[in-house]
């Protein structure tokens, strides 16, 4: 028996994580309901899948900006918290994310990716409304901790469902359409934070208004949530061939955007169990544990910067003696960068490697870091945020697209979550480490951890060996290395 991720038979001592089942391939009547679905053409049951996400993913994304926005609110007057305090305040969220990813994607292994979304966007429309109603800064931590186990588990939990549920033609650029719907959120929210924080409506403090907001969104998010479809890929991996067809059906009826004629072939592909192209299976190519944990390094290197760049802006536009209100003008400015950034991608993805555009991203996010710290002068600073933006929300939706394509359907959610994991490690470790230096003036310090961790990311990213292929169980493209 040959393992399912790593392609090698697997040994009572065997190491190698994660220790995931073997798949097989199904039968001819789901297989040509995986392929109708595979070639679907675009339709307004995609559409609710992509808006979905894309509303679950702004309020991550909120969330996240919300906290870049309490860096400069905390380290000011009336707050003016230090040290350990504001740390573990910026920190707490990142936390959580290491538990919470995991733990998601073990239940979306066990449940299904969208059941299991549909629990996360729950669980953090509680945690925002606990954040907003938040009487201190160690409660305001703790919320936002528990805030954590959701928004770590959400983002691979999302490129998991849509790689398995989304046609592969158009994959890659809905994939980055639903990153740019969402990364309109945060400029949106940052904005209203800047005038919420200098004009308070009814005395309350701005940052507890967006997450109440939040909290608000994503209970709605939730409850359209569970009209949309299990992913199918899972589905036919855990013997639910009826409900594989069930969802094929729902696709097949949905009504197309398309060509008329496309329409109809998929809708005969799923009633009358014939398809004019070869049956698709969901057996899992060899990913060798070696290679699995570089790609958990390159998870673990991006957010010392891509995380703790955006998030230290204020605090060290502060320490230039720019005051709150201009700093908090940079912090949003800085959030249309991602928006730019997905909306260029979106036409590129599905036909460049997604290894050669990470290694771009790097580049471009160093060089930016570069004239950020070294420049001084408005038009420089906000150049570089805004440059900078643009490289890291290519970077982050081709990584986790191009790592969930690489594990079969029943896997993929754990394997992708582990991952993940690392990659809020980095995010808790950076700002915990990084900010201290800012406030003791070592910013020269921060810009050389910062240009070392690119390109140690750069150097992983090269190492992975990792050719794009075949997505296991979804007959995707390969794409180029």
């Amino acid at each position: 028996m040959r393992h399912a991720v790593y392609g090698r038979p697997p040994t009572p001592s065997d190491p190698r994580i994660p220790n995931l089942p073997r798949e097989t391939a199904p039968p001819a009547a789901e297989t040509t309901a995986l392929g109708s679905i595979e070639r679907s053409p675009l339709t307004v049951l995609h559409l609710l899948v992509v808006g979905l996400c894309a509303v679950g993913f702004a309020m991550d994304f909120v969330e996240i900006a919300l906290g870049n926005g309490m860096a400069a609110i905390f380290s000011a007057p009336p707050h003016s918290l230090k040290g350990a305090t504001l740390s573990w305040l910026l920190s707490s969220v990142y936390v959580g994310a290491i538990a919470g990813a995991p733990l998601a994607g073990w239940l979306a292994d066990r449940f299904g990716p969208r059941k299991t979304l549909t629990w996360t966007v729950a669980a953090l429309a509680v945690t925002s409304l606990l954040a907003g109603l938040s009487p201190t800064s160690g409660t305001l931590s703790l919320a936002r901790l528990l805030s954590g186990c959701a928004l770590g588990a959400y983002p691979p939990l999302m490129m998991a469902y849509l790689t398995d549920i989304l046609p592969q033609r158009r994959r890659g650029a809905l994939i980055f359409t639903v990153c740019a719907i969402a990364y309109l959120a945060p400029p949106a929210a940052l904005f209203a934070l800047r005038s919420l924080t200098a004009d308070p409506v009814a005395g309350v403090e701005g940052w507890r208004w967006l997450f109440l907001a939040a909290a608000a969104m994503c209970a709605a998010s939730w409850g359209v949530s569970l009209l949309a479809p299990e992913a199918p890929h899972w589905l036919d991996a855990r013997g639910r061939r009826s409900e594989v067809l069930a969802v094929g059906a729902r696709f097949a009826n949905s009504r197309d955007l398309g060509s008329p004629a496309r329409k109809r072939d998929a809708r005969a592909g799923v009633a009358d169990g014939h398809d004019a192209k070869p049956a698709l299976t969901s057996v899992a190519r060899p990913v060798s544990p070696v290679r699995f944990l570089v790609l958990c390094l390159v998870y673990f290197l991006i957010p010392w910067a891509g995380v703790a760049f955006p998030l230290l802006t204020g605090p060290i536009l502060l320490a230039r003696h720019i005051n709150l209100s201009d700093t908090l003008f940079y912090v949003a400015l800085a959030t249309f960068g991602p928006a730019l950034g997905a909306l260029a991608g979106g036409g590129v993805i599905d036909r460049m490697g997604r290894r050669p555009m990470m290694a771009a991203c790097v580049v471009v996010m160093a060089l930016s870091t570069l004239v950020f710290f070294s420049v001084p002068g408005f038009v420089p600073m906000a150049a570089s945020i805004i440059v900078f933006g643009v490289g890291s929300a290519l970077y982050l939706p081709a990584l986790t697209t191009y790592s969930a394509e690489l594990f079969a359907p029943a896997v993929r959610g754990r394997a992708t979550s582990i991952a993940w994991a690392a990659n809020r490690v980095g995010a808790a470790l950076s700002p915990a480490l990084l900010l201290p230096l800012i406030q003791a003036g070592r910013s020269s310090l921060v810009l050389a951890i910062l240009g070392l961790t690119l390109i140690a990311n750069l150097i992983a990213i090269a190492a992975t060996g990792l050719k794009d292929r075949k997505t296991p169980g979804t007959g995707a493209a390969p794409e180029n290395a």
